[in-house]
């Protein structure tokens, strides 16, 4: 059965798009290969993968090398996510970014402040987000930290303030893959973290319905876009960017968003990259009727639901700014030996390079580090957890 979309976000659905059910599908390795000289060169150094071709959920799994996994089986899923090690804890731990703490102590008040006064048609405090947005971009150029913390759900379903910050930290990573520069990493972080401020407008509890919405309850989510661009316009012309986004992240590049069902070519860039992150954050996170799906799922779940909706070029920016597997997130490799990913490899996102931590009996071992770009015998197969393994 479909996966009914998140009641209080308004992300795309995860039926599938038309071309998409026709076949039209890449591996994610076709996707995040560039076409540049030096990456053939390094792929000629690893073994030859499968041929090709059309990938569904009901095809031999492929963990995006171009492999399929022993037996042509699928991946197991795992209900639990990917999570940082506890301080001090497992060997090939990374170090914590000293901003990140600190920037999410910020973020979170300072939203909630913004989100009030919207609620109460007050003067919107936008200063203080546009500095911790600029800052935001610099502490996740600096590594995964932030990025690994929102893809932690073991607290449940956020507040709409916390779906925001996490809108906005992905929304990041995704302008970063794409080789934005800094200040449109800026602008897209500002507008992940207000891009939902159409939302104050209903009642606190109407996201939490443990039920399908009815028809009138959907005609009035689907305002939302509306009522942000109302509130962002009153901060005036210099910001109609930030209205726009908010009016245009439901937009879909085949036509069939809303509020207005525009094409591609009208859409700007940034609402493109706030949408995605915005499916993205939906994906990752647990909503009352559903339970979140690991990365590692959730980009094979996007490429083949939603990739129809969305330029190439955003989900190789997906793909590349954020990785299946964030750095420091712990991973189960083929020979079901455990690892901890050390260094991300741009040009061949789903493999990086991995740091194994227990071996295929579940015994702890010294760390041995695995570069699976070059490595064409061992590849990922899942997302673990610490809770798993110690």
């Amino acid at each position: 059965m479909p996966r009914r979309p998140p009641s209080w976000t308004g992300a795309s659905s995860s039926e599938p798009c038309s071309a998409c059910k026709e076949g039209a599908i890449v591996r994610l390795s076709d996707l995040i290969r560039s076409p540049d000289p030096g990456e053939e060169g390094q792929a000629k150094g690893t073994p030859a993968s499968a041929p090709a071709g059309p990938a569904s959920s009901g095809s031999p799994a492929d963990n995006g090398s171009g492999q399929a996994l022993p037996g042509g089986a699928q991946p197991a899923p795992v209900a639990a996510r990917v999570t940082p090690a506890p301080a001090g804890g497992a060997p090939g731990e990374n170090p914590v970014h000293p901003g990140a703490t600190e920037i999410l102590g910020e973020l979170g008040p300072a939203v909630e402040v913004f989100l009030e006064a919207a609620r109460a048609n007050q003067p919107l405090p936008l200063a203080p987000l546009e500095k911790m947005a600029a800052r935001l971009v610099d502490v996740l150029a600096s590594g995964d930290e932030l990025v690994i913390r929102a893809l932690d759900v073991r607290g449940g379903q956020g507040s709409l303030a916390t779906h925001c910050i996490h809108v906005g930290i992905f929304a990041v990573r995704i302008a970063a893959g794409m080789d934005l520069p800094r200040g449109e990493q800026v602008k897209a972080a500002l507008a992940g973290l207000v891009h939902d401020v159409g939302m104050v407008r209903f009642p606190p509890d109407f996201a939490q319905v443990d039920r399908a919405l009815t028809a009138r309850e959907r005609e009035e989510l689907r305002r939302h876009p509306e009522e942000g661009y109302t509130i962002l316009s009153r901060l005036g012309p210099a910001y109609k960017r930030l209205a726009d986004v908010a009016h245009q992240e439901h937009e879909r590049e085949d036509g069939s968003g809303y509020p207005r069902g525009l094409p591609g070519d009208q859409i700007g860039e940034t609402a493109r990259i706030v949408g995605l992150a915005d499916v993205y954050e939906s994906v990752t996170h647990p909503r009352p009727h559903r339970k979140a799906v690991v990365p590692f799922e959730a980009v094979r779940e996007i490429l083949t639901n939603e990739r129809c909706r969305f330029t190439e070029r955003a989900l190789k920016g997906l793909l590349k700014g954020l990785s299946a597997f964030p750095v420091g997130s712990l991973v189960r490799l083929n020979t079901r030996e455990v690892a901890r990913v050390v260094t991300s490899n741009p040009a061949f996102a789903l493999r990086p390079v991995v740091e194994v931590l227990f071996d295929a009996a579940g015994d702890r071992v010294q760390g041995r580090r695995i570069d699976l770009a070059k490595n064409g015998l061992q590849y990922i197969v899942d997302s673990v957890t610490v809770h798993e393994v110690l």
